[in-house]
């Protein structure tokens, strides 16, 4: 049932890169802007963080303190049920 959720899931071009980014391990705002090509965090980039973390397809690394400059994301088990969907 839960694979079936999880392939019913559309993610955007940008959350895509996104996830298969995190696959390779943690990565903060910076490795992410660098990969997509962005000079500074767009409104784009900033929705898809917010929609990858409420459909708990990545999560923080330092959930204590979302505004940390050391913050990272991390993909979980649900964003990786996305990319094998893919």
């Amino acid at each position: 049932m839960e694979a079936q959720v999880e392939a019913q899931v559309r993610v955007s071009e940008t959350e895509l890169k996104i996830l298969k980014l995190c696959l390779k391990g943690p990565v903060g705002n910076k490795g992410i802007l660098q990969e997509l090509g962005y000079k500074s965090l767009s409104g784009n980039v900033k929705k898809a963080l917010q929609r990858l973390r409420g459909i708990d397809a990545i999560a923080y690394t330092i959930p204590d303190k979302p505004r940390s400059q050391h913050q990272q994301y991390a993909i979980t088990a649900k964003g990786k049920g996305i990319l094998g969907a893919k």
